[in-house]
């Protein structure tokens, strides 16, 4: 935050400076109102009852999904059955809520009806829903399966955080000089689509091979390269949909919704992975002991020191309990490149935003979103 901070300070000193920012008292000053006023302006502008009905929603349902496996009785205890019918319960509410008593609903008209709005909903909730399904538990799989030592271990965690920063910063350059954002975006998302895929064949059946390093380094690199390139083309075409007063609450949502995709995500990894390793575990090491069994599946430093042939047998249950959850994980990055084409594909100009033409200045340009600089008011801009 401080390299932010730092320049907001120093512009503002040189606005002062050239006289453009002055400040002072106000002919137009609002009256000051109490803190049970402001209180209950916050809780209207905000859509508190919305919110709590979101989160009620979202936790309710997704809670049980991951205590189901430690609980008592699972699925058939009360507290995981009451969870789920509350939050079922609350959706209805949470519709009827926004529709009729609203005075600032969570999503407004003009954004359900922005297409590209909702087609970068879904490319970021289903990309975030898909991240966990691969990745939460692919570290742990391959420290088990490989002999790999620490800091290769460790390099490869972090191939795809470094692969994504540096093809942000050409994604970037990209965007610059095409001033298109729909090519790359589609682009990068079948990219990894190719990269989850890779996932795939080579940990079939906990199948350990040459194969298995080439693919999981690739993946990493891929996925990294086409994540790089998608999300900025989702954001940056979300953004530039709408005026410049529904940017604030677009980027919200968006926001939103990705962290609601990513709960969703880690929520069904856990519920697939706490239900699927124990019994692939007893399938694959048939003699031997559940105390044993109980001790490699929770710890990976156990799974990884046992014993050639018990090693062998937890290598084929990680592949049995991972492959599905790779699956999972191909078919909605699919759906995230399918999205794709449903975003419209704006000139990246010198205006605000694709919809109302206006530069920074508030003046409107003339052909700005068709692909020229543009001209403010029929003159030379």
């Amino acid at each position: 935050m401080a390299p932010a901070i730092i320049t907001l300070f120093a512009a503002e000193r040189r606005a002062k400076k050239k006289g453009d920012l002055v400040s002072g008292h106000s002919n137009d000053e609002s009256p000051s109102r109490s803190v049970l006023q402001l209180l209950k302006e916050f809780t209207i502008q905000m859509d508190i009852v919305g919110l709590i009905l979101v989160g009620l929603i979202f936790g309710l349902i997704l809670f049980p999904i991951s205590l189901a496996r430690t609980v008592h009785g699972g699925w058939s205890n009360a507290s995981i059955i009451a969870m789920l019918v509350v939050g079922v319960a609350c959706i209805p509410i949470f519709i009827v809520w926004e529709r009729f008593f609203a005075t600032q609903a969570i999503m407004s008209k003009r954004l359900m009806m922005n297409r590209a709005f909702l087609a970068a909903v879904g490319i970021h909730f289903f990309h975030q829903f898909a991240d966990p399904l691969w990745n939460l538990y692919l570290s742990s799989f391959v420290w088990v399966v490989k002999d790999w030592d620490t800091r290769s271990w460790v390099y490869f965690n972090n191939s795809m955080n470094v692969t994504t920063s540096v093809f942000n910063l050409l994604g970037g350059l990209i965007l610059k000089y095409t001033h298109r954002y729909k090519y790359l975006q589609v682009c990068g998302l079948g990219i990894r689509v190719i990269g989850i895929g890779l996932l795939i064949s080579p940990h079939a059946n906990g199948a350990v091979a040459s194969t298995v390093q080439l693919a999981s380094v690739w993946s990493q690199i891929l996925i990294g390269i086409g994540g790089a390139f998608s999300v900025v083309g989702s954001r940056v075409g979300a953004q530039a949909s709408v005026p410049h007063e529904d940017l604030a609450s677009l980027t919200a949502l968006l926001s939103v919704w990705t962290s609601l995709g990513g709960s969703v995500g880690s929520a069904t990894a856990t519920a697939i992975w706490t239900s699927n390793m124990p019994s692939n575990l007893d399938k694959y090491l048939p003699d031997v002991p559940q105390a044993t069994i109980n001790k490699l599946y929770g710890s990976i430093k156990s799974a990884r020191n046992a014993s050639p042939t018990v090693r062998k047998g937890v290598i084929e249950a990680y592949g049995a309990t991972t492959r599905p959850m790779f699956i999972i994980a191909l078919g909605l990055s699919c759906i995230c490149f399918i999205l794709a084409f449903f975003m419209p594909n704006y000139y990246l100009g010198n205006t605000q935003n694709a919809v109302d033409g206006k530069d920074l200045s508030g003046e409107v340009m003339a052909n700005a979103t068709m692909g020229e600089q543009g001209r403010r008011d029929g003159k030379e801009g």
